[in-house]
């Protein structure tokens, strides 16, 4: 997997599902670290500006392993949605970085994900059946509060995805 600028290496031939672009790899942090999956998807530059919520994505002395595995998660859902020949653009768009988180909470079992939770998590736990289940309830979701851009970009929409995976945030796990 490649995080890079995409024009150089798509000039070299190297396929597009391998390249992981710096915003796009950003978007799925903010998703994962930050909670903010309606952020990545909106107007992830502008968390990206702010010093403190920089280096809560890209910590010194971080494990390099994180931003592969997270990348190509991102890159995992994103090729799976996009196959989904019953959902328009928009709506590709607007549930992707909701299904990268719902798909880490499942397995997880948390909603406050750290780097140190990405160190050891095993990509190979993510099969397209459970990347399928997740997608399916986010839709559900997204299509019932009105299926559109502002519920994408909703602050709220994130505590339907944790209740969906079975977190209440007042109790914690259902």
């Amino acid at each position: 997997m490649i995080v890079a600028d995409f024009r150089y290496y798509k000039n070299l031939k190297k396929k597009a599902t391998d390249i992981i672009s710096v915003s796009f790899l950003a978007q799925c942090l903010i998703s994962l670290f930050l909670r903010k999956p309606d952020f990545a998807r909106a107007r992830p530059s502008t968390l990206l500006t702010d010093d403190r919520t920089y280096n809560q994505l890209y910590p010194e002395n971080c494990n390099l392993s994180v931003y592969y595995k997270v990348g190509k998660l991102g890159k995992i859902i994103q090729d799976n949605i996009r196959k989904t020949p019953d959902l328009n653009p928009y709506e590709k768009n607007d549930i992707l970085f909701y299904v990268l988180y719902g798909v880490v909470v499942k397995l997880l079992g948390k909603t406050d994900i750290k780097p140190t939770d990405i160190v050891n998590f095993d990509l190979n736990l993510v099969s397209e059946e459970l990347i399928d289940s997740v997608k399916e309830q986010i839709y559900c979701k997204y299509k019932e509060l009105g299926g559109n851009g502002s519920v994408a970009k909703s602050s709220n929409f994130i505590l339907h995805i944790d209740e969906l995976m079975g977190f209440n945030k007042k109790q914690g796990v259902m």
